[in-house]
C-alpha cells in the first residue's frame, strides 16, 4: 500500500504559489533535474560514485559527500613517500667497501692490535737519528738505540821496579861433605877483606844473603764506554681518514728515509698478525760489568854478590886460581875449591826486573737494556 500511494504523489502536478508571484512547479520534470544537479556534485568526488547517489532523489545531499573525496589531492602525498627513493641514496654509502684505496698516499693497515702502540713509523742515523715528517707522522714518541757496540777493553799490569837489598857474605858449616847434611851458620864475614881459614875436615858453604822486592804493581783499565750502530727515532701522530674496511685504517705511507707502517711494544715480543714482515728489538739503554782483576808482580834477575879469593896457605897467602864469584843465588861449597883460606869483596848489586806473576784479566759483559719490540708491515 505505501507503494501504491507513492506513486500517486508523483503522478500529481502540484503548483504552489508564495505570494509575490512566484510560484514554484515541482512536476516530474523538474525532479529529473534535480537528480542531475545531485550528479554535479558527484563531480566533486571526482569518483563515478558520487553520480549513483545523485540517481536516488536523495543524492543530492550525497553530492556535497563528493567534496570530502576531493580529500583524494592529499592521497598525491604519496609523492612524498617516493621521495624515499631518494632515501635509497644510502647505495652511496656502500661506496666505502672500496676502501682498498683510501687517498692518495695513504694505505688500508690492520687497525693497530690490543697491547701495541701505534702506528708509528722508523727512522734511523749512524749519528743522530733524523726529525719526525711534520705532514704525516709529526710526533716523537720514542728514541732508542739499535745494536750495541761494546767497544775493545784491555787490562794491563804495570809492575814497578826492582828494590834490592843486599846482607853479608856468610859461612855455613854442614854435617856432610859436599854441603849436604843440615847447615849451621858460623861466621858473618865482617870486615869482607878478613881472612878466613878452612877448616878441612868439613866441608864450608860461602853464601851471600840478600833480598828483592817490586816495587808496586798497578792495573792499567782501558774500558771504554760501549755506544751503538744506529740512533733510532719512533714517529706517531698518523690519523685514519677512514675509508677502509672493519678492522683497518687509512694511514699515510711512510715518507723517504723512513720504514714503513709499524706498531711497537715495550719488551721482546713476536710480532702480531699484519705485521710481522720486518721484526726488530730495540733499546733504551745498557749495562756494562766490565771489569779488570788485581794482577801481581815479582823480581828476578837480581844479585847480591862477592868475589872470593883462595889461597892454599891457612893466612890468605900464595894465591891459587882465579877469583869465584859467589852470590845470592850461586852459593859456594869449598869442597873442590882447593883452597885453606880465602878473603871475600865488598858486596855489589844487580837490580834485575820485576815481571809479572800473575796477571789481570777482564771479567763482566756489556749487554743492552730496556728493549722496545718494533714490526713493521
Amino acid at each position: 500500500m505505501r507503494g501504491s500511494l507513492s506513486v500517486l504523489v508523483l503522478a500529481l502536478p502540484l503548483t504552489i504559489s508564495c505570494g509575490g508571484g512566484d510560484e514554484r512547479d515541482f512536476s516530474n520534470a523538474g525532479g529529473t533535474d534535480a537528480g542531475a544537479t545531485g550528479g554535479s556534485g558527484a563531480t566533486g568526488g571526482s569518483g563515478g560514485t558520487g553520480a549513483n547517489a545523485g540517481a536516488s532523489g536523495t543524492g543530492g545531499g550525497a553530492g556535497s559527500g563528493g567534496i570530502a573525496g576531493s580529500g583524494g589531492t592529499a592521497g598525491s602525498g604519496g609523492t612524498a613517500g617516493a621521495s624515499g627513493s631518494a632515501g635509497s641514496g644510502a647505495t652511496a654509502g656502500s661506496g666505502g667497501a672500496g676502501g682498498a684505496t683510501c687517498g692518495t698516499g695513504r694505505s688500508c693497515v690492520p687497525a693497530t692490535p690490543a697491547g701495541w702502540s701505534g702506528p708509528v713509523t722508523v727512522g734511523k742515523s749512524a749519528t743522530v737519528a733524523p726529525g719526525c715528517p711534520a705532514s704525516t707522522f709529526g710526533t716523537s714518541v720514542a728514541n732508542l738505540k739499535d745494536q750495541l757496540v761494546p767497544g775493545a777493553a784491555t787490562c794491563t799490569c804495570n809492575c814497578g821496579p826492582t828494590t834490592v837489598t843486599c846482607g853479608n857474605v856468610t859461612y855455613w858449616d854442614w854435617t856432610q861433605n859436599s854441603c849436604t847434611g843440615v847447615a849451621t851458620e858460623i861466621e858473618n864475614i865482617t870486615p869482607v877483606t878478613e881472612c878466613q881459614p878452612t877448616n878441612d875436615d868439613q866441608d864450608k858453604q860461602i853464601r851471600v844473603t840478600g833480598s828483592a822486592v817490586c816495587a808496586g804493581e798497578s792495573v792499567v783499565k782501558a774500558i771504554p764506554t760501549p755506544g751503538w750502530q744506529s740512533d733510532v727515532r719512533l714517529c706517531g701522530g698518523a690519523t685514519d681518514s677512514g675509508g677502509c674496511g672493519v678492522g683497518q685504517a687509512c694511514i699515510p705511507d711512510a715518507p723517504s728515509g723512513f720504514a714503513g707502517v709499524c706498531v711497537f711494544r715495550v719488551g721482546d715480543h713476536p710480532c702480531p698478525s699484519g705485521y710481522s714482515a720486518n721484526r726488530t728489538v730495540y733499546y733504551e739503554d745498557f749495562t756494562d760489568t766490565r771489569d779488570c782483576t788485581s794482577c801481581s808482580c815479582a823480581p828476578s834477575g837480581w844479585n847480591c854478590s862477592t868475589n872470593l879469593t883462595r889461597y892454599q896457605t891457612s893466612n890468605c897467602t900464595g894465591t891459587t886460581g882465579s877469583n869465584t864469584v859467589v852470590s845470592t843465588s850461586n852459593p859456594k861449597c869449598s869442597n873442590g875449591l882447593n883452597m885453606s883460606s880465602f878473603t871475600v869483596s865488598a858486596v855489589t848489586k844487580t837490580a834485575g826486573t820485576c815481571g809479572v806473576a800473575t796477571n789481570t784479566n777482564l771479567t763482566g759483559t756489556t749487554t743492552p737494556t730496556k728493549p722496545q719490540t718494533v714490526c713493521c708491515r
